[in-house]
């Protein structure tokens, strides 16, 4: 697989939801690794997805 390591993923998710956090943004987070079940239902205007091999390939090119 081309994840990333489990101890440099988790760091990396905790950076990322601690910028979001001190930003001001209300960000739900489950338990790191855990497997869940999510279900999702929009209501709102816009819906953001973030493909990181979309931003790879950018940086690549």
């Amino acid at each position: 697989s081309d994840a990333m390591p489990v101890h440099e993923a988790k760091e990396v998710f905790t950076r990322v939801t601690e910028t979001f956090r001190s930003s001001g943004v209300n960000i739900e987070t489950g338990v790191f690794q855990a497997d869940m079940s999510v279900s999702l239902v929009n209501d709102g205007p816009v819906t953001l997805l973030i493909d990181s091999t979309d931003r790879l390939k950018s940086h690549h090119s």
